[in-house]
């Protein structure tokens, strides 16, 4: 029982850090702000839902400025901002914040007509964020833009700067290798000299640190040598591997189009034969592809998940074994399974084996460059439209859109797969409630004749004749019974 709960308590802390690690990378991607519908205060967030932290970007202005807790049903989705990259979304998430804190320190130069409002006109003005939020979003991504140019001109600047770094580096590496050859014989035999005069003098302190002294620059010319030779054998190694990759990667992209091929003929015929338009053969099939491509996601994220349960790697080849195998039993077509693999193998590594190797080399200095701000991809979805009027204008790389919700009291991730429910109107709905209700009321009368032995279907029935047609049904038990009997 031990064991179990240790075996449990590591489980759950393993699905933390994995949780915590996703957190980490979309932390910023989005940020959510929220309205207050009494007092039109905004809240904003990493992440949909309020807490009581979030109080906190409240100052205290007045009586009643600051709420003491969250209320679920007086807080509503304003709008989502999806940001291309979370470390833009961190930058106005700050900003915004610090915008907000100027206008609700600052409104006596911004609107000097309120010092003569009463405090709690003026305590609601101030609070009263909605317009002030939009205006400041649209100048946020305004800024994100003009400085995106800046960022893509010092990007470019930086890498210019590392590969003129790396040319003369790797110049500096092939030149040590030439000289080691010539030089790291004789200073193995320096060192071997010096070692044994260390030897010899071993009670003498003072002497033995003197000689230490001298020998430490013939090690560390050699401890170079090496170093160099090191960089060159591993930056062979690395061209290698590449290359390798670079051949599945072709092999695997030509094994993918001769698939597609092949399903696309497949699909034609079949709408040939069964003179069907090709478009719902299309439409059925991208469905249970998308139904397959889910199950075949689980499986892969149930292998990750044993990983770092035990904290082990294991081949490539044995992991494609194991998935196919799991999709197998779960019933997943074959040339699904080998779609699925070959999408899996044509995937792009994020870095190569000689970028890692280069960026090993390069000083603190050239390495770290902020990802540039870009406005493409940057999309906003309002509870409703007209509140983006509030801004002046807008940047014209920004995607506008609703969020599909109403009287909604939280706002779902924009990733999230939604379900839409088209607006009908209300004689449909009517004509839908009545189908839905003789639907329910055929399947019970077929419930209650199959409880009373009866066929299902009314129809199969003899058709009674004479006084029995005005006599209703009555279940005799007793038949059932002869019935076996004689069975």
């Amino acid at each position: 029982m031990v064991r179990a709960s240790r075996v449990a308590r590591e489980l759950r802390v393993a699905a933390q850090d994995r949780r915590a690690q996703k957190a980490l990378v979309e932390h910023g991607k989005h940020i959510f702000m929220s309205r207050n519908l009494r007092t039109n205060q905004i809240l904003y967030s990493f992440y949909p839902g309020l807490d009581k932290r979030h109080i906190k970007q409240l100052p205290f202005i007045g009586k009643h400025s600051s709420p003491p807790d969250i209320r679920r049903d007086l807080w509503t989705p304003y709008c989502t901002v999806t940001f291309p990259h979370p470390e833009q979304g961190h930058h106005a998430f700050r900003k915004l914040r610090e915008f907000r804190k100027y206008h609700e320190t600052r409104w006596d130069i911004q609107h000097p007509e309120w010092k003569g409002k009463q405090s709690k006109e003026l305590v609601r003005s101030i609070i009263d964020q909605r317009a002030n939020s939009v205006a400041d979003l649209a100048k946020v991504l305004a800024n994100q833009g003009e400085q995106g140019v800046k960022m893509e001109e010092r990007s470019e600047q930086r890498k210019k700067e590392q590969e003129e770094f790396l040319e003369k580096q790797w110049a500096e590496i092939e030149e040590l290798e030439k000289a080691s050859r010539a030089e790291m014989p004789g200073l193995l035999q320096e060192i071997s000299r010096m070692e044994d005069r260390i030897a010899l003098v071993r009670g003498d302190k003072e002497e033995t640190q003197r000689l230490r002294l001298e020998m430490w620059p013939f090690k560390r010319r050699r401890n170079k040598l090496n170093w160099a030779k090191d960089q060159l054998r591993q930056r062979k190694e690395a061209f290698e591997l590449d290359a390798k990759e670079a051949r599945k990667h072709e092999e695997a992209e030509n094994v993918r189009k001769q698939q597609e091929r092949a399903l696309q003929t497949q699909r034609e015929r079949f709408a040939e034969e069964e003179d069907v338009p090709l478009e719902d053969v299309q439409r059925s099939d991208d469905d249970q592809e998308r139904h397959y491509r889910k199950m075949w996601k689980k499986i892969v994220g149930e292998q990750v998940e044993e990983m770092a349960r035990t904290n082990r790697r294991m081949k490539e080849k044995i992991l494609q074994e194991q998935r196919e195998q799991l999709a197998t039993q779960r019933c997943i077509p074959d040339e699904y399974i080998k779609f699925f693999e070959a999408e899996m193998a044509i995937k792009p590594k994020a870095i190569t084996h000689m970028e890692i190797l280069n960026e090993s080399l390069l000083p603190k200095t050239l390495k770290t460059h902020p990802e540039p701000f870009k406005l493409n991809g940057v999309e906003i979805q309002w509870a409703d439209l007209q509140f983006s009027e509030w801004a002046e204008a807008w940047p014209l790389e920004v995607v506008h859109d609703t969020m599909g919700i109403h009287d909604a009291k939280e706002a779902q991730m924009p990733e999230q797969e939604t379900r839409s429910t088209p607006w009908i109107s209300e004689e449909e709905y009517y004509n839908k409630l009545e189908e839905a209700r003789e639907t329910l009321r055929v399947d019970m009368e077929r419930e209650a004749r199959i409880a009373q032995g009866l066929p299902e279907d009314p129809a199969q029935a003899p058709p009674k004749t004479g006084i029995r047609r005005y006599m209703p049904e009555i279940y005799n038990p007793f038949k059932d019974l002869l019935k076996r009997a004689s069975a």
